[in-house]
């Protein structure tokens, strides 16, 4: 009998005879010590995302009306952030 499954063929003794492998502690410990700094760097570039975009979105509106201007240091620093190519300099 296949009750509260959308896969026909998954029977309750289909489940019931799979085998599961569990890995030693070891390995699980390498897994986790391996992807939590992923996870981590994940979150961090969430939250620099959410911030990063709420800065564009309180920006660009006075950017457009002229209420700031971008100086021509910062659009040099524009130029190379969007020409993955160039490379960076250092100026004196």
């Amino acid at each position: 009998m296949n009750v509260g499954t959308a896969v026909p063929s998954l029977t309750t003794e289909v489940l019931n005879n799979l085998i599961i492998v569990i890995p030693p502690l070891s390995v699980l410990k390498i897994f986790d010590d391996t992807l939590t700094p992923m996870f981590k760097m994940q979150e961090q570039n969430i939250i620099q995302n959410q911030t990063l975009s709420s800065l564009r979105d309180w920006l660009l509106p006075m950017l457009m009306n002229g209420q700031i201007k971008v100086t021509s240091e910062a659009e040099e620093y524009l130029r190379m952030a969007a020409e993955p190519s160039v490379a960076y300099k250092k100026e004196k």
